[in-house]
């Protein structure tokens, strides 16, 4: 079978969205069936799919829309997925980031109302004020109500999206996010030198993952005479902004920034606790990863952060990402720093009954039987 990907991410090399489809689709290829995908150029030039392309995959690179080409794609005198669609897959996912992705594409929806290929849409994270008006709600109620299943990763993020649009969607299919390093045992606690490390793993982007609001917290005089260290992961359009905030907040001495690290394992065989205190969550790969390695997390209540962080048993759940919140919930997890090992084997074990299985065969099983 010949199974296509149309992903909507735009602004990243890579993410935690296309991570998902490609271990989907190293299990297609390893069964026998294709994969075809329309990605931003940045992405279908990602190393990360050298192994995809080696084993056949079919990629076409779809620049960005700009004012320009934006109202030729209204007016029907573009469209970025001809080249896809003549691949004629049997099945399509539309793998998007956030609800509201398709809105933004116009030469998308007009390729979908007419094909008649089945299309599966996967939305990857959620959160208040995505949806914006009447107009899109339209839009969406339309593609979300008729296809005749919608992925997704959470039930936090269903119900979210059913009062978004004031629909039921009976249609959703719940599936976990696969993890490149499976660990049976967690990672030895870090060594214990008094000094307490904090690591936050998450695209650099405030808006959604509010590493704004977390060294605001920080900032707070209770922390200047404790000792601690925050490592922020990642990479993103707002680092320049991280780093000037990190200045004004007079935290250059405490907070590093760590680059992006594909080997997971690496950030926790040195760092002793999670800080996610993100809007706008779907099913974090980081956090499940974090837990896996046998470290509790602080977190905030968006997505599926519920499935693996209960307050006070496999870590500390703040209200809000607000930084008054913020900072309450840090002070209180730093009473109860020498309970973090045993929370973070807890965290750990809860980790692995929650992605019991195989996520990617799981996503592929899905795909075939709706083709």
């Amino acid at each position: 079978m010949r199974i296509g990907v149309i992903s909507t991410v735009g602004g990243y090399s890579w993410a935690g969205t296309e991570e998902v489809w490609k271990q989907m689709g190293l299990r297609a290829l390893a069964d026998g069936h294709s994969l075809v995908v329309s990605a931003t150029p940045e992405i279908c030039a990602s190393t990360e799919l050298a192994e995809l392309r080696s084993r056949g995959l079919r990629i076409h690179p779809r620049e960005q829309l700009n004012g320009l080409t934006r109202r030729f794609a209204i007016r029907g005198l573009l469209n970025r997925y001809a080249s896809f669609w003549r691949e004629r897959p049997d099945i399509v996912c539309l793998s998007m980031g956030s609800p509201t992705d398709y809105v933004w594409l116009p030469d998308l929806q007009r390729s979908l109302q007419r094909t008649r290929i089945p299309v599966i849409p996967f939305i990857h994270g959620n959160a208040d004020g995505f949806i914006a008006d009447e107009a899109q709600r339209i839009i969406l109620r339309k593609l979300y109500g008729e296809s005749p299943i919608l992925i997704m990763l959470s039930r936090d993020n269903q119900a979210m999206l059913e009062r978004q649009l004031a629909i039921r969607l009976p249609n959703v299919v719940l599936l976990s996010n696969p993890v490149r390093n499976t660990l049976q045992d967690p990672l030895p606690w870090p060594r214990s030198d008094d000094a307490v490390r904090f690591a936050n793993v998450a695209r650099f982007e405030v808006i959604h993952k509010c590493q704004d609001h977390l060294l605001e917290a920080f900032a707070q005089p209770l922390w200047k005479n404790r000792n601690w260290s925050l490592t922020l992961f990642g990479s993103g359009p707002d680092e320049t902004h991280i780093k000037a905030l990190r200045e004004m907040y007079g935290l250059h001495d405490r907070v590093t920034l760590g680059g992006y690290v594909r080997d997971f394992r690496q950030i926790w065989k040195n760092n002793h606790i999670h800080v996610l205190p993100s809007r706008a969550e779907g099913q974090s790969l980081a956090l499940l990863e974090s837990t896996l390695c046998g470290r509790p997390a602080i977190v905030t209540p968006a997505g599926g952060h519920a499935d693996y962080i209960l307050d006070g048993q496999h870590g500390f759940v703040s209200p809000s990402s607000r930084s008054e919140f913020l900072s309450a919930t840090l002070d209180r997890a730093w009473e109860a720093r020498r309970e973090w090992a045993n929370m973070g084997l807890a965290a750990h074990n809860r980790a692995k009954e929650h992605i019991a299985g195989d996520p990617s065969q799981s996503f592929l099983s899905v795909l075939l039987a709706h083709a």
